[in-house]
């Protein structure tokens, strides 16, 4: 036996013709109905991914055994390790293994984020992320997706799933909490000399951190990653009043070390990109409000005469049209007219039309997020 968890217990079994796979059994008799479609779940997810860091499912059945059924799912067998093992054994991992094995997960998890609909885990954790030696350096793969959850652009997530120590503070404490809230229990728990940073796109660092003790204030930052994250190289780091430059260095030198390429800005709202981005965004709406260009002829102009990989509508679709609003909103707060959401945003917007997850934005989009041709 390879191990056991909430669900079924794991064996390594050999297949006639296919070698080594990992067998997951479910003892159906012993578990309640939501447990079995907690199993069934993770088979049905699985079989749709097919990437280096996701293991990587083969088949999902049952066969009875003494009349009872008992469900399986067939899936790749890992020649390695759990996390966990590892970091019981070594303790602490070098910059570069640890980085590796980060840059994997993130991956394996995007993969299921990109999804349409896109699943969320809700149980990273140690256990489940297996570690293959069949390459040079370690390769990590996600596993376990048995409490994961289908999501939709207008679902919001209220139940808490996982495991306690590895939840979220928000998720453990059954609350939806805002960020200064979860920041505010972290500073608590966490050591003096660690550094907490925010993915915010506009929310003030100062303010998130101004509840937060003087040790950990001069330890906290912005980390803006651009989406989709896998392609978009930039993140724009942002210190705080009190951020120190111990912490902004080490930030900008984790960016660098995971492939990315940061720029220093102030903590000013929208910080830099979003706010001529924006500016941006706003003409192009005016445009379309008077008539003079349609979405797809500012998008074309846009990537032809600008050099702009996308369009400012294509781009308003895959980021969501109602976020974007919400930005419009926090930047007309601290700008006033010069960032006022144009009513044509309001107005799409409020027709649930908030872009390529939904299947309607300035577009139209099929089941798997590709846009429609007129």
């Amino acid at each position: 036996m390879l191990g056991s968890g909430a669900f079924g217990e794991v064996y390594r079994v050999k297949h006639k013709f296919l070698g080594y796979q990992a067998l997951k059994l479910l003892k159906s008799e012993t578990l309640e109905e939501e447990q079995k479609k907690s199993f069934i779940t993770e088979a049905t997810i699985l079989s749709n991914f097919t990437h280096p860091n996701v293991v990587r499912v083969y088949d999902a059945n049952y066969f009875r055994s003494k009349k009872k059924k008992i469900y399986f799912i067939s899936m790749e067998y890992v020649a390695g390790e759990p996390l966990i093992r590892l970091l019981e054994r070594e303790n602490k991992l070098s910059i570069d293994l640890s980085i590796s094995i980060i840059k994997d997960i993130c991956s394996g998890i995007s993969i299921a984020h990109n999804y349409e609909p896109p699943v969320i885990h809700r149980d990273i954790k140690p256990q489940n992320i297996l570690l293959s030696y069949d390459a040079e350096k370690p390769v990590a793969k996600v596993s376990d997706f048995g409490v994961a959850k289908v999501v939709d652009q207008k679902m919001r997530i209220t139940d808490s799933a996982g495991t306690l120590t590895f939840m979220a503070p928000e998720g453990f404490l059954g609350v939806q909490n805002t960020k200064s809230d979860v920041f505010l229990k972290l500073d608590k728990i966490l050591p003096n000399d660690c550094i907490v940073a925010s993915n915010t796109s506009s929310i003030s660092i100062t303010v998130l951190s101004a509840s937060l003790s003087d040790h950990r204030q001069a330890n906290f930052l912005g980390l803006h990653f651009f989406s989709p994250v896998h392609r978009m190289k930039l993140v724009e780091v942002i210190s705080a009043m009190d951020t120190s430059q111990r912490a902004t260095e080490l930030a900008t030198e984790a960016c660098i070390e995971a492939g990315k390429v940061p720029i220093q800005v102030k903590d000013v709202v929208g910080f830099a990109v979003n706010r001529m981005l924006f500016a941006l965004w706003n003409e192009a709406l005016r445009l379309v409000e008077e008539g003079a260009c349609t979405p797809e002829d500012i998008d074309t102009g846009c990537k032809l005469g600008l050099g702009h990989p996308v369009g400012p509508f294509e781009l308003m679709d895959l980021t969501s049209n109602t976020l974007n609003l919400q930005v419009g909103e926090i930047l007309k707060d601290a700008y006033r007219d010069r960032f006022l959401p144009r009513p044509i945003l309001k107005q799409i917007v409020a027709a649930g039309r908030a872009g390529r997850k939904t299947g309607r934005g300035w577009y139209r989009y099929d089941e798997k997020g590709r846009q429609k041709k007129k």
